[in-house]
């Protein structure tokens, strides 16, 4: 770190403390000797990469360990994002973070780490060192906490890559270079980040997110507690805001070392999902609906694509979610089939019962005491979950008070209470299949703003 640190005292430019930092970093670089990335190298890989990349069985397995910039994180977590950065004219990792920690909740902070991996093989440039420590300069704080780990791609790794290959789909050359620079960068990334936390979500370096994206996230993962599904989805463009169990990120892994050379990551992916789920003797309206089947679709999505400078040079990147602070009212919820009514005047046309059968929202103009929301099943329901979140964009500070509560009806008519909305205008409720008749969320003090609900998702018995 020793260059690094010369970079910084020599730019008279920069608006951070420079002696605290310096501090902070000589502090760092003890725990660095005591808890080395190479700790994970037995397991980072496994020996069959050699099998890919014959050349490597000569490398120090620990030159092919993550450079960390900052302590690796020892405490296992709920949940890691995996964030690549590649250098570029415009760069938007700032812009990325400050989004990410600044709609992270107090409750989600303990549970979350962030891996920003440099996919870079030139350290040695002046850009680079320049975004590198402002990075570690401007999240000090989320570094010590144990929330953030910086990281680069070592240099070594970039040696395994060809330096040319035939091309597919019609492709470049360039754009093959740059599809298989990305393929493994996913590689190395993923097999770091799954050995962080619990589950594993891949982001990109230039997103931004909605308010509650950590929050809906985490409940997402307690709703589905114990569910069979291979992928929970949290937005729609490319690779964004796909997440997995860790331990189901080496099938993955393992699929982009054995296709890096023929297909961009998310068309690995797909193929990942169909192997998984669809039988050879299916048409292919089945193998749809089974590989569907194993998704967790999350609508409105969580993540916005805000670059507009592609990682590929000379490439203006225009993806944009189209649903990201909207409704849609295309795609159907899963939920039981049932009657739903309320008391509270709607926002039109966001009914409750439009956001309880689509991906959109309930959008009440009025919450009084006395009020509330009844969903009555058509048959009996074996419920193992709900969920509802209230104050999502584009509304967040519309949201049901904390004395707002949830009841369940059981086959005899009684009410019993399953929870109150959180602090932050959510509730989220596993339970172990007992069969009810409807689900009534009452209101019980007078709300001086709208509420807005989404993510009405109710997980049960088939």
């Amino acid at each position: 770190m020793e260059e690094h640190e010369s970079a910084i005292k020599c730019n008279s430019q920069n608006e951070f403390n420079i002696t605290t930092l310096l501090h902070r970093m000589e502090s760092w670089k003890q725990n660095l000797s005591n808890h080395s990335a190479e700790n994970f190298m037995p397991t980072l890989f496994g020996r069959g990469i050699f099998d890919f990349f014959p050349h490597l069985a000569s490398v120090n397995l620990t030159d092919l360990a993550p450079v960390m910039l900052t302590p690796t994180i020892q405490r296992w977590k709920r949940l890691v994002f995996g964030i690549p950065v590649v250098m570029r004219n415009t760069n938007y990792i700032e812009e990325t973070l400050a989004s990410l920690f600044k709609h992270l909740t107090p409750s989600a902070s303990d549970q979350v780490l962030f891996v920003v991996m440099f996919a870079t093989p030139n350290t040695n440039t002046a850009a680079f060192k320049k975004l590198s420590y402002s990075l570690i300069s401007n999240y000090a704080n989320e570094i010590e906490e144990g929330l953030l780990e910086v990281a680069v791609i070592p240099s070594k790794w970039y040696e395994s890559q060809p330096a040319f290959i035939t091309p597919t789909f019609n492709d470049s050359s360039q754009r093959m270079q740059w599809r298989l620079k990305q393929n493994l960068d996913y590689f190395y990334l993923m097999n770091y980040g799954r050995q962080k936390a619990e589950y594993y979500m891949q982001l990109e370096d230039d997103v931004a997110t909605t308010p509650k994206y950590a929050q809906t996230v985490l409940n997402y993962l307690q709703l589905k507690e114990g569910r069979p599904w291979f992928s929970m989805h949290f937005s729609t463009l490319g690779f964004i805001g796909k997440l997995f169990r860790s331990e189901d990120v080496k099938i993955i892994t393992n699929a982009i070392l054995s296709y890096y050379k023929y297909k961009p990551v998310d068309w690995i992916f797909l193929d990942v999902e169909y192997s998984i789920t669809c039988s050879p003797e299916y048409r292919k309206e089945q193998c749809i609906r089974a590989r569907d089947a194993s998704r967790v679709m999350v609508s409105p999505p969580q993540f916005q694509h805000i670059g507009k400078l592609s990682s590929l040079g000379g490439k203006k990147q225009k993806l944009k979610e189209r649903f990201f602070d909207k409704s849609s009212q295309k795609m159907t919820r899963s939920n039981p089939p049932a009657k739903v009514t309320s008391s509270m005047p709607t926002y039109y046309p966001y009914t409750a019962e439009l956001g309880y059968q689509k991906f959109a929202f309930m959008w009440f103009t009025k919450a009084s005491t006395g009020d509330n929301v009844t969903i009555e099943f058509h048959n009996p329901v074996k419920v193992l979950g709900v969920q509802m979140i209230s104050g999502i964009n584009p509304a967040p500070l519309d949201m049901f008070a904390h004395d707002t509560k949830l009841y369940a009806q059981g086959l005899d008519k009684r009410e019993q209470l399953l929870g109150s909305f959180s602090s932050y205008g959510d509730i989220v409720v596993r339970m172990n299949g007992t069969a009810m008749t409807a689900l009534i969320l009452r209101i019980f003090s007078n709300h001086t703003r709208w509420v807005i609900v989404g993510h009405m998702e109710i997980d049960y018995e088939n």
